[in-house]
Formats: C-alpha cells, sequence, structure tokens
C-alpha cells in the first residue's frame, strides 16, 4: 500500500514538473499567458580521436551545437577528462556545459 502510494505521488510530481507552468499577465490585461521553461545549459560529453602527438592535443576544445528540441544553439568550452590510446591513435574525452545563445 505504502509502495503503490509513493508511487503514485512520484507520477504525479513528474507529471506536474513537465506541465506548462500557467501565470496571471501582469499591468491591465487579463487572462492568462502560457510560459514554457527551456534550459539554459546543457550537459555535453564529446570523445575525438587524434593522429598526433600527446603534446598537441588540446585540454578544452570549443563546441557549439543546435538542439532541435529546445530551438536554440549551445556553445561552450569543454574540457579534457580522459585520454587513452587505441590502435596507435589517441581518444580524448571533452566533459562541460553548454549555454544558449
Amino acid at each position: 500500500m505504502k509502495k503503490s502510494l509513493f508511487s503514485l505521488l512520484s507520477v504525479i510530481l513528474l507529471t506536474l514538473l513537465f506541465i506548462p507552468v500557467m501565470v496571471s499577465s501582469s499591468g491591465s490585461q487579463s487572462g492568462w499567458q502560457e510560459h514554457q521553461l527551456i534550459a539554459e545549459k546543457v550537459s555535453k560529453t564529446l570523445d575525438k580521436t587524434f593522429d598526433k602527438d600527446v603534446r598537441e592535443i588540446p585540454t578544452s576544445q570549443f563546441y557549439q551545437e543546435f538542439v532541435d528540441e529546445m530551438g536554440r544553439t549551445y556553445s561552450g568550452d569543454l574540457i579534457l577528462q580522459e585520454l587513452i590510446t587505441e590502435n596507435g591513435a589517441y581518444k580524448a574525452t571533452y566533459v562541460g556545459e553548454l549555454y544558449s545563445n
């Protein structure tokens, strides 16, 4: 009984998080105005392969991407997190936050 009640409450809370927020308009206007929450930043992991000297591999990478679901372009610097050798090349993993423009 407790588990099913907890599950039901969890589903209700998650549903409410994804419903657009309705707020009354300000000033002399009347009625309702719909506002959707749009992410200001997104996390990004980027894997790149390099065939050059390890000393020439950058420790950060600028990255830009248009996200269809958000209708926005996000960009930012990704920081090198991991560097491994793979088949005679270097595989670099960059991680960071991209911010909307």
